[in-house]
């Protein structure tokens, strides 16, 4: 691919014999064009002739005529017949230009062939690692893609050779591409119980990630030595840890999986926390479509002592005193409002009880306003209390509703004995129904506690009365919204990813906490009617993915022993570690100042770099970073509080970001 000068331009108008001996393993038309051009006078009528088989090994030739063109000068071509030989060539070899170890990376090779047919490629990325990958060539330009494994640190060159039968130029049936391979990813699992994070800790070990455990989010300092943080079913963190995670992720470019469970997400109390406004998925059931229809009784004490408000210090077993609100009252005022908040195709049905039982709203679907007022108006306050034969008949009655939903709420001042109450509890939660219980802040509020305990509802011990009926509303719309989806449920394929590319098939899953993606947010896989089960997007220069179902038995026994679990596990936690941590911006704390030195690398002479800091107190600063030498950027900034400086380096061109980078100096 030599471009010499035979002879001087002049006058002759004879062609001599060449003398001058080139490199003849490639051709480069696009340089000789250009050498060419640069030795024409820049004035006056100006040609080439450009004699030639037409094979241009470099691929530029086009450009550089354009250029010339521009310029003033033409171009003629003398197309000698040997052109039409044939030629398979490669015209180039793409990669990644940093992966990890143990990451599979995908290499694409560009072939441009005059003929077609069978062709192989190999490729070699060292250590004696070849894949031969056969192909049908078509006229023209075709890419084939082919991975390949990172096995070893430091840098790995990749080499394609194609080769064709009919090939008649072999000189130019290679090309390479380089990697920097880092080593194994550190991973902090935080576990909200232990034993959770079991299967997904020994599928990152089995695939050369190196794990460490813990139970809460750890301070800068020791966050900033992970390359990614898995919360494993872990409730709603306080302000404080995920502000920590929000620059670990935002300023620092490090990656935070999400995992769901019984204390995650909706039922760990994630709606409109920060860490909410972190995830690419809502929690807050109040934004979830439903889909269920319900089946509720509300069992609301009419005895006696309902009548007034034994009103004391708070203590539910303490001693009360008579007078106050009457409690009938606000449960006429709260009935009313709970199923006037359910919808029309649910069941309802309103059990008052004292020493006996009558429906004050038979049982069935939910009725008129109108049926409604007058039924809860019928209710008022006379007898005794017994609470375990009311359960009883309500639990028989919403039993014949087809409903899958069912749920039981009791209101009641807990005042009597009644030794059957955790009995029926039981048998509640056994026949598959849900109970919760209102209590007034008075009776036997230990043993309420329990009973919802055991039916597996909610207990609130209505210390507010006049909160009441909205405690009715809020009872009735969790009910009706629920947080989990049980079943039996195959994941579907949704956006693409590089987590689910190849993957064809997947075990079912038990259940998973409903969420709803946001509007930016990537959903690689769904599941059930469309909910997100695996959901991505990118955070400043990090990237946050969640995982709705959980990481255990429970719901995904199957997924355990599936033979794809460690390599998927591996891939959507890898998906979330930063690329660029192999050349890092090199951070020296110096007389009051963090000095910033980033080289990037070869970059356009144009670029522009800067670092965005993250002060101990939160504050982001801009600091432009001056060149320093070739491809070296440099500046500084005053650090004057002690603690951990977030540092996040950008060169950016005329085409946008074309390097990017972050560190920490604690």
């Amino acid at each position: 691919a030599d471009v010499k000068l035979d002879s001087a331009v002049g006058e002759q108008t004879t062609l001599g014999d060449l003398t001058t001996l080139i490199d003849d393993s490639a051709t480069d038309i696009g340089g000789a064009l250009t050498a060419l051009g640069a030795v024409l006078p820049t004035e006056g009528s100006r040609r080439i002739v450009l004699i030639t088989d037409g094979v241009d090994t470099a691929g530029n030739a086009r450009e550089a005529s354009a250029i010339l063109g521009e310029d003033g000068i033409a171009v003629d071509v003398v197309q000698l017949a040997a052109g039409s030989r044939s030629d398979v060539l490669i015209r180039s070899v793409k990669t990644r230009p940093t992966a990890r170890v143990g990451d599979t990376v995908n290499v694409e090779v560009e072939i441009e062939s005059s003929i077609s047919g069978p062709a192989t490629i190999t490729i070699d990325s060292g250590g004696g690692q070849t894949q031969t990958v056969a192909v049908d060539l078509a006229v023209g330009t075709q890419s084939v893609g082919v991975e390949i494994p990172a096995t070893d640190a430091g840098f790995t060159r990749v080499t394609a050779t194609v080769a064709a039968t009919g090939d008649a130029v072999p000189q130019n049936n290679s090309g390479e591409a380089g990697i920097r391979v880092l080593g194994s990813p550190t991973i902090l699992i935080v576990e909200g119980k232990a034993g959770d994070a079991d299967q997904i800790r020994d599928a990152l070990v089995a695939n050369d990630v190196i794990v460490t455990r813990g139970t809460q989010v750890p301070s800068d300092e020791e966050l900033a030595t992970y390359d990614g943080v898995v919360l494993v079913n872990v409730p709603a963190p306080p302000a404080g840890d995920v502000t920590r995670l929000r620059r670990y992720v935002e300023d620092l470019g490090r990656g935070l999986v999400v995992v769901g469970g019984d204390q995650a997400f909706g039922l760990g109390g994630y709606q409109q926390s920060e860490l909410e406004d972190l995830l690419p998925v809502i929690s807050n059931p109040d934004d979830f479509v439903r889909r269920q229809p319900v089946a509720e009784v509300l069992v609301i004490d009419t005895s006696g002592s309902m009548a007034d408000c034994h009103c004391g210090d708070g203590n539910l077993d303490g001693p009360r005193e008579g007078g106050g609100v009457n409690k009938t009252d606000i449960s006429r005022a709260g009935a009313e409002l709970a199923i006037g908040a359910l919808r029309d195709e649910d069941r309802i049905g309103v059990l008052a009880f004292t020493s006996g039982t009558r429906w004050a709203l038979p049982f069935g679907p939910k009725p008129d306003d109108a049926t409604i007022k007058d039924a809860v108006g019928t209710l008022s306050p006379a007898g005794d209390t017994e609470i375990s034969q009311a359960l009883e008949v309500a639990l028989a009655e919403i039993l014949t509703a087809p409903e899958e939903i069912k749920h039981l709420v009791l209101f009641t001042d807990g005042w009597g004995e009644d030794p059957q109450l955790l009995e029926i509890a039981q048998k509640i939660s056994n026949a598959g129904v849900t109970l919760s219980v209102l209590a007034t802040g008075e009776g036997t509020g230990t043993t309420l506690r329990r009973v919802a305990g055991i039916g597996g509802g909610q207990f609130y011990p209505g210390r507010d009365l006049d909160a009441i009926p909205e405690v009715f509303v809020e009872e009735t719309l969790r009910v009706s919204r629920p947080l989990v989806s049980e079943g039996m449920f195959l994941p579907t394929l949704g956006s693409v990813s590089g987590v689910t590319n190849g993957l064809t098939s997947a075990p079912p899953l038990g259940g998973y906490v409903l969420t709803k993606a946001k509007s930016t947010a990537a959903v690689p896989l769904e599941i059930g009617p469309g909910d997100p089960l695996f959901a991505t997007w990118r955070r400043g220069l990090g990237r946050v993915s969640v995982w709705s179902s959980d990481a255990t038995t429970r719901w995904s026994d199957s997924w355990v022993s599936w033979e794809g679990y460690a390599k998927f596990w591996t891939a959507l936690v890898r998906d979330t570690l930063p690329s660029s941590l192999d050349s890092p911006p090199t951070l020296v704390y110096r007389d009051g100042k963090i000095n910033v030195t980033y080289a990037p690398g070869s970059v356009p002479e144009d670029s522009i770099a800067t670092a965005q800091v993250r002060t101990p107190g939160g504050d982001l600063l801009v600091v432009p970073l001056a060149r320093s030498g070739a491809g070296e950027y440099s500046g500084s900034i005053r650090a004057s509080a002690q603690g951990a400086y977030w540092v996040a380096t950008s060169v950016s061109g005329s085409d946008g970001v074309v390097a990017e980078s972050a560190a920490a100096l604690v």
